[in-house]
């Protein structure tokens, strides 16, 4: 998506696929050089250049390819150890680290021993995110009390009583349709209103 969504970006992919293994030794001037509309004019600044008006673009910047690496860890692991880096491998700034990942699965987290705020972080000792891909199944789990947070989408509010999710807070609904957000707000305040009346 990011070769669809930046000047130039597209061409230069192709290009360091041409170059092989010498693509390694290209700099960001040779970047620059190629067109790609990314720029970093000073320490503080990121300057991208889309082709066409790209309203969705915070959410292509948070995109892997986007996240920044030391030129350390490059020179550690060299080029094709980056390329296959795992949780084992990479570094970390982050108040957490993963501790296992099993694709598809899993990723269970701890706290970084090197976060740099450490002593003043309020920190889970572990936890794990649960990656489920059908919403029926995680709505389940959720129910049972196994799930402390679940992606809804409308056909799973819809078609279910208020009652079921009374204990689900409008801030618990993300990436869902505002509409949806908005009934589902709706719907929880108008049970809220009559357990009051009663």
């Amino acid at each position: 998506m990011p070769n669809d969504t930046i000047v130039g970006a597209y061409e230069y992919y192709e290009l360091t696929k041409e170059a092989g293994d010498a693509a390694a030794d290209m700099t960001y001037e040779d970047m620059l050089a190629a067109g790609v509309g990314i720029e970093a004019p000073d320490d503080y600044t990121l300057v991208f250049t889309c082709p066409s008006a790209c309203p969705y673009f915070d959410t292509v910047a948070a995109y892997n390819s986007f996240y920044p690496v030391a030129p350390a860890l490059i020179e550690e692991l060299g080029v094709d150890g980056f390329r296959s880096c795992d949780n084992t491998t990479m570094w970390y700034n982050g108040p957490y680290v993963v501790e296992e990942y099993i694709q598809g699965n899993t990723k269970s987290y701890i706290p970084n021993p090197s976060y740099y705020d450490a002593a003043n972080a309020s920190r889970f000792e572990r936890f794990t995110v649960t990656m489920i891909s059908d919403g029926s199944i995680s709505l389940q789990l959720y129910q049972s009390r196994e799930l402390d947070e679940v992606d809804l989408g409308e056909s799973n509010i819809t078609h279910h009583s208020v009652r079921s999710f009374q204990r689900i807070q409008s801030a618990d609904v993300r990436e869902t349709p505002q509409e949806v957000q908005l009934l589902l707000h709706l719907q929880l305040r108008q049970a809220q209103d009559r357990r009051h009346r009663r």
